[in-house]
């Protein structure tokens, strides 16, 4: 790292699509966060900061590196990994739970490189170092790539949403590891949504009308804290998902234990816990990608599942969304069609004939993505990218609606925009199950709700 006070990266009235007559500099012992909703001047800022596109007015420089190639000195650390090192969409979705595939691909220990224990220990994944990265959640996947970032000790760190997906210890507990490694010389920039997605101390500018306006700073809430445990009491509804007694063990490690839930027809659970709690897993054997729940009493619509369906046939009335879904889907579609395979579940659009046309265009205009329908997929921003996947969620009208951290990588309006879509669209027989890690921004009409923390093992 330079030892002077020269920027690392130095703007003067740069201008690019979205954005105007930015001047900004990044100085050595800085953190600068920046919010931006979903839309291409996202994709632009990180262009413009890694060097890989010019600006199309002003001057952009790297004054401490004196280089022209400046992504040589910067570590980026995307929303989603999709390196030459590790890519999620080389294996199939729900192949974590397989245990005869998992040991397929890096150890977190090759794609990480050397670490110091000290960092390892901090982060929490000291024990999942000799684990194949296609075993790891959503969670652990983002504290392994952000050690793998500062093992390699760049000269500029610039980092994607990196506490998606953390509950509420582990977004502190990163936040300040990320924060100390400023106060120790590296610059960092954190690219969000919204500013609360990163607390603590940093420079803050939020972009509005093609600006960025400086914000003042963001502290963790007392809205980050667990939901209490409320189970639902006697329902008439019809049982529509049920777990009864169930076990899942990985070797000696024992995920959930002599489980037991069900979710009515009308009921709309907020199902919370920790990392590793055992959320995922809960969706995952309802959805059918667990290997396990064939040796457990999971029941959908009083059938157990593997007793007398396919997976496809028993996936027909339930619509799920998961973190995994977003790096696994890279499917050389339109996001109109992309939307379309929620129908399937699966990664083709089905024939037309099964289309809802009207509802499609529906679900196009109310997450404000009209500009964008007959556009690549994969050419999208992630956070467009995510509230196409959202709409894919909600194409099907089902019974039961499966939703894994379904804010995560949503900007604010977005995350309205599914409250707001499932509170007028639900009907009285729809069931949900609503994961999450945040109290906040949950919708109002979650009326059950469960803590896995709070369940004695």
């Amino acid at each position: 790292m330079s030892s002077n006070n020269l920027p690392w990266i130095d703007l003067n009235c740069v201008s690019v699509p979205g954005i105007t007559n930015w001047t900004w500099q990044l100085l050595p012992n800085t953190c600068h966060v920046f919010a931006i909703e979903r839309g291409n001047a996202w994709t632009e800022v990180v262009g413009l900061l890694l060097g890989r596109k010019p600006p199309q007015k002003g001057e952009r420089t790297w004054p401490a590196l004196g280089v022209r190639r400046a992504q040589d000195h910067i570590e980026f650390v995307p929303f989603t990994e999709q390196s030459r090192a590790f890519s999620a969409g080389d294996y199939f979705l729900g192949q974590r739970y397989h245990a005869g595939w998992s040991d397929e691909g890096p150890s977190v220990r090759s794609f990480i490189g050397s670490i110091q224990h000290s960092l390892a220990e901090r982060l929490e994944i000291q024990p999942l170092l000799d684990r194949s990265l296609i075993t790891l959640s959503s969670g652990q996947m983002r504290r392994v790539r952000l050690a793998r970032a500062l093992a390699r000790k760049p000269d500029v760190l610039i980092l994607e949403d990196p506490l998606a997906g953390l509950d509420a210890e582990r977004r502190l507990m990163v936040a300040s590891i990320i924060t100390e490694a400023v106060s120790y010389g590296m610059p960092v920039v954190v690219l969000v949504a919204q500013q609360k997605d990163f607390p603590g101390n940093a420079h803050r500018h939020t972009l509005e009308g093609g600006r960025f306006e400086a914000q003042a700073r963001v502290t963790e809430t007392d809205s980050q804290r667990p939901v209490d445990s409320v189970m639902a009491e006697n329902y008439s509804g019809e049982p529509v998902l049920s777990f009864n007694n169930v076990t899942v063990r990985y070797g000696n490690n024992t995920i959930i234990n002599h489980f037991n839930w069900t979710v009515r027809r009308g009921e709309r659970w907020r199902l919370t816990g920790s990392n590793g709690a055992g959320k995922s897993t809960l969706l995952a054997l309802a959805w059918g990608d667990h290997p396990q729940v064939f040796g457990n009493d999971v029941q959908l619509f009083g059938r157990r599942r593997g007793e007398g369906q396919t997976l496809w046939e028993a996936r027909e009335p339930i619509a799920w969304h998961a973190p995994e879904l977003h790096a696994h889907y890279q499917e050389y579609l339109t996001v109109r069609q992309t939307i379309t395979t929620g129908i399937t579940g699966s990664f083709a659009p089905p024939p037309s004939n099964r289309i809802d046309l009207d509802r499609l265009e529906a679900l196009i205009r109310h997450f404000a993505l009209g500009s964008v329908a007959d556009s690549p997929y994969r050419q999208l921003p992630a956070p467009a990218q995510r509230a196409a996947l959202i709409a894919r969620a909600l194409i099907k009208k089902a019974d039961l609606i499966l939703l894994d951290e379904p804010h995560q990588g949503l900007d604010g309006p977005d995350r309205q925009r599914l409250n707001h879509w499932l509170a007028e669209d639900l009907e009285a027989k729809q069931a949900v199950v609503f994961a999450t890690h945040e109290a906040a921004d949950q919708p109002t009409w979650l009326n059950r709700s469960l803590n896995l923390d709070s369940m004695a093992y």
